[in-house]
Order: C-alpha cells, then structure tokens, then sequence
C-alpha cells in the first residue's frame, strides 16, 4: 500500500529524497518551479526524472538551468490524472503545488493524493509539501497491528 510523506518548506521537502527515492526509480516532480529538486532527485535515481509545471515559464526556465542533468520536463498541471498516467508509470510523486497548502485545502488535497493512488498501482509513495496536510496527519491514529 502506498505512503505519503508530509514536508513543511523546501528545504524538509528536498530532505525527504535519500530516505525516499530507491535506485531505479521512476519520479515525476508536480510543481517543479525551476527545477533544482527534480535535479536533486535525479542524483538519487538511474531512473525516469519529470519535472512538471503548469507555467510554460517556469519549464522553459527548468529547461535552461537542467540541461546536462538528464531531467524530462512537462508543462502538466497536478489534476491532470490521465497527463499524469499517461506519462507514467510513476513509482514515486513529488508535489509543491500551491493548491493544497492552505488550512481550507486539506479536503482538497487528499482527495488528489489518493486519487494518484487509485489512478497508478505502482506507485509508493507521494512526498507533498503542505504544512497543512502535515498538520492534520499528525492527528491520525493507528490502532492495533
């Protein structure tokens, strides 16, 4: 069954990859902005990196600062699921996308992350940077083994 990792700032978001990301695997980063954690990731991984975006400039910007680091970029908004199949597989998500970081998103958000889940059986895990989704998770409980 497939996990997902709460991170709060990018720096905690980037923190995440050599506990996460195993050699091999295949990784699409949502929300890439300019691209430096798919390029860290990349570092991780002989795998498939994407970077995506659903701003043309900030993927043609990752575009100019990845060149050379053997990065795919895509112009791709998050809700997109049959862009994000259809690129796939997927073994690992990434996903800063300012849609589901507001405390009024948690819904929101969730719903996403396991409609990734529902979407892609291979994949692992989902790292999302959301202080509020981070938030409420610490309020889950699992009782008994």
């Amino acid at each position: 069954s497939g996990k997902v990792v709460c991170a709060v700032g990018v720096l905690e978001y980037r923190a995440t990859i050599p506990f996460v990301i195993r050699d091999g695997d295949r990784v699409l980063e949502i929300g890439c902005q300019a691209g430096l954690t798919a390029k860290l990731i990349k570092q991780s991984t002989s795998g498939r990196v994407v970077g995506s975006d659903v701003a043309p400039q900030s993927i043609e910007h990752a575009k100019r600062q990845g060149a050379g680091h053997d990065v795919e970029w895509a112009v791709l908004d998050g809700w997109d699921l049959h862009g994000i199949q259809a690129l796939g597989p997927w073994d690992v998500i990434y996903m800063d996308i300012s849609g589901i970081s507001g405390r009024n998103c948690v819904q929101d958000g969730l719903a996403l992350i396991f409609s990734y889940f529902r979407l892609l059986p291979e994949l692992r895990t989902v790292v999302v940077k959301s202080r509020s989704l981070r938030d409420v998770s610490n309020r889950f409980v699992k009782l008994g083994q």
